[in-house]
């Protein structure tokens, strides 16, 4: 079961060129990391590596696009969409589907 939960919102960076980003979970405490805004699925898992606490998995890989993570307390879902809004939406709705209280782990919009 997920201890906590971090809620994080970033916003996309305004690029031409293709785009990464990607979120690490610990799946332990809920906590998370991101990494966006980057020129290389590589260099966004860094990113991500970097920016999450403990003991972390990769959770989400975007290209020009947005991802989101959601928990039913039980398990970890993602989500994908071309906004904020989509991702979060199918994150959400696929974690329902199981039952529980959802909640928003974190988000990522790539670019």
């Amino acid at each position: 079961m997920i201890a906590a939960v971090a809620v994080l919102g970033l916003a996309a960076p305004a690029a031409a060129s293709a785009a990464w980003g990607a979120i690490n979970i610990n799946v332990q405490t809920g906590a998370a990391g991101v990494g966006f805004g980057e020129p290389s699925r590589v260099a966004a898992q860094n990113e991500a590596e970097k920016d999450c606490p403990g003991k972390c998995r990769r959770a989400v890989i975007v290209r020009n696009k947005c991802g989101a993570v959601a928990t039913n307390g039980m398990r970890l879902v993602p989500g994908f969409g071309n906004s904020k809004h989509d991702a979060i939406k199918r994150a959400k709705k696929k974690a329902g589907k199981a039952g529980g209280r959802v909640k928003v782990v974190a988000f990522v919009c790539s670019g």
